[in-house]
């Protein structure tokens, strides 16, 4: 609220209580990070619409909902069916541009099928990031394990995208562990996949990040288009001499 509507401390706190010293403290616990802004103080306290109006989109982002362990079936329908639209050839995903969650120009186009995460992965941003953990929360749902991780593959390849806007950037620890908590939500993926950190943080902060294929650089050898570093790993099999209980879970353990 601070940096996007150029408030000072002062500017803030009169503008959620008033010209009248406010003597509870609150802004100032908030800037401390000993309390949190909840929404429904901006939607019902703050007095001046334009910075009320200005935040509300964040704190109603549906990113929250999705990545949280007790989303209900009914709730996740609601939001695919926010987000996918009918056209003459089926459903596909359509969302909307925002000032917070821009989406960019070169990405700006329609994906006809419903599961390419892959694609939705190239839309990037929050928007991609959000597609495919609506596909790994249903796959969740429908006990399909199978799709379940593919789809959390192509979720960690659009996180980095998606901790790079400016209001998710500085808690990525914190959404890395809410990923990691609807991985282990299927025991199958939880024991094959599995984040690459050093990657993830190292795009989060990288200075381009682009993830739509044209824009990627081109192999001097072949001139294919060489994809981002893969921010996850994936488990392998141990060799056929190692076939005791022990030594299997050595192995295990050595990868996660």
């Amino acid at each position: 609220m601070l940096s996007d509507n150029h408030l000072c401390r002062r500017e803030l706190q009169s503008a959620f209580f008033g010209e009248e010293r406010e003597s509870t403290g609150t802004v100032l616990r908030w800037l401390k990070g000993k309390q949190t802004v909840s929404e429904s103080t901006v939607e019902n306290t703050c007095k001046i619409p334009r910075i009320r109006d200005h935040n509300l989109e964040v704190f109603q982002s549906p990113v929250f909902q999705l990545l949280d362990k007790n989303l209900r079936k009914t709730e996740l329908l609601s939001l695919i069916n926010k987000y996918q639209i009918s056209t003459n050839i089926g459903y596909t995903w359509s969302f909307t541009s925002t000032e917070k969650f821009p989406i960019d120009n070169d990405c700006s186009y329609l994906i006809y099928a419903i599961e390419d995460s892959d694609a939705l992965f190239q839309l990037g941003g929050v928007h991609g990031f959000m597609g495919i953990i609506m596909l790994t929360r249903l796959a969740e749902f429908n006990n399909e394990s199978t799709k379940h991780c593919l789809f959390m593959r192509d979720a960690y390849r659009a996180f980095p995208a998606f901790c790079r806007n400016r209001y998710f950037k500085k808690r990525w620890k914190d959404f890395l562990m809410l990923l990691l908590d609807i991985q282990n939500h299927v025991y199958t993926t939880s024991q094959i996949i599995g984040p690459n950190i050093e990657i993830i943080k190292k795009q989060i902060f990288a200075k381009h990040h682009p993830t739509i294929r044209h824009k990627w650089p081109r192999s001097p050898i072949d001139y294919r288009f060489m994809e981002p570093e893969k921010p996850y790993v994936t488990a392998s099999l141990p060799a056929l001499s190692m076939t005791s209980k022990t030594t299997l879970f050595k192995h295990e353990k050595r990868l996660f």
